[in-house]
């Protein structure tokens, strides 16, 4: 072989590394996109954190934040503008969620779900834990996305209930601005009637196999193949050129 072929074979090996590193990496990155199953399970593990650590302001809740245990530290808990949202079934039992803001920073708070009440017990819980004023502390919960509800019946509705939880209906009437998504909490205030044990599922991260990840991941190991199998030829061809003649016999080997 020439001293020229070799040097065309190394620079085409060269290139061809370098593309085979990008289309291999970039398969291996789709392929563990596509294999969600133990994100869940990440999460559910996963330790404490301030919820301004995932959620932040003027911007939605991320799906990897879904159900993850967050915390507002050295926040202040107005329990005096607590509202109901009802409709909620609860261990085979329909209730009303007594929800309320959060103050996690001046001028800035979160909407938090302190527990449920039975539909008959509804009215006087809500007065039981707006009495309680406001209150500081540590409060801590998984994170859920925010609900979707119709705002142009909001003025329709009772002065202390809400369809859902919606960052925008309830920023007007807390007069606040709210993160978006809201805390169900842990552990909440102590008021009878005022049930902590909610039995609805919590909204998770996308789990499961994604296809559309793990199809990429197979275009991109494809085309790496592909670039294995003309560097091949390339080597072969280059291989097989028969030799130059100069002026003073075949080229140097």
């Amino acid at each position: 072989m020439t001293r020229s072929q070799r040097r065309r074979i190394a620079t085409a090996s060269l290139l061809a590394l370098i593309g085979l590193s990008g289309t291999t990496a970039l398969g291996f990155w789709q392929y563990s996109r596509a294999h969600r199953d133990d994100i869940v399970r990440a999460v559910l593990a996963a330790p404490a954190v301030p919820v301004t650590a995932l959620v932040h302001p003027a911007d939605f809740v991320p799906e990897t934040a879904f159900a993850r245990l967050a915390t507002l530290p050295d926040a202040v808990l107005h329990a005096d503008r607590a509202l109901l949202t009802c409709g909620r079934v609860e261990a085979g039992r329909s209730g009303c969620w007594v929800i309320a803001p959060v103050q996690a920073a001046p001028g800035l708070a979160m909407t938090v779900v302190l527990g449920v009440a039975d539909d008959a017990d509804a009215g006087r819980v809500l007065a039981a834990v707006r009495a309680l004023g406001t209150r500081s502390g540590t409060w801590a919960g998984r994170v859920q996305p925010a609900e979707i509800s119709d705002r142009t019946m909001a003025a329709l509705r009772p002065s202390d209930r809400v369809s859902s939880i919606n960052v925008g209906e309830l920023a007007m009437r807390w007069d606040t601005s709210l993160l978006d998504g809201y805390l169900v909490l842990d552990s909440s205030v102590d008021v009878p009637g005022l049930r902590h044990d909610l039995t609805s599922p919590l909204i998770e991260p996308p789990s499961g196999i994604t296809w559309r990840n793990l199809l990429y991941a197979w275009q991109w190991w494809t085309f790496a193949a592909f670039v294995a199998f003309l560097l091949a030829r390339y080597i072969i061809d280059v291989r097989n050129e028969p030799r130059t003649m100069g002026a003073h016999g075949p080229e140097e080997q």
